[in-house]
């Protein structure tokens, strides 16, 4: 996939390490931003819930895994 995308969570977060497991397990490229360790770059962004994925110009917050399935992301 030639998709961009970041995926912001916390390790506290149950929907946030599915999510990241879910995306490595399929071999998804995609970069981790812990809003917990990194505020200033979430909140530049406007992330106000996790999880929330960017892909490209797109924000998704809290996606289901099916949703990801039919966007194509996995």
């Amino acid at each position: 996939m030639s998709n961009k995308i970041k995926l912001f969570g916390a390790s506290w977060c149950p929907a946030c390490e599915l999510i990241k497991q879910t995306l490595s397990e399929n071999k998804v490229e995609f970069v981790y931003v812990d809003a917990g360790e990194n505020p200033k770059e979430a909140q530049d962004l406007g992330i106000r819930s996790l999880p929330t994925i960017i892909v490209d110009d797109q924000t998704i917050i809290n996606p289901s895994i099916s949703q990801l399935r039919s966007m194509g992301i996995l």
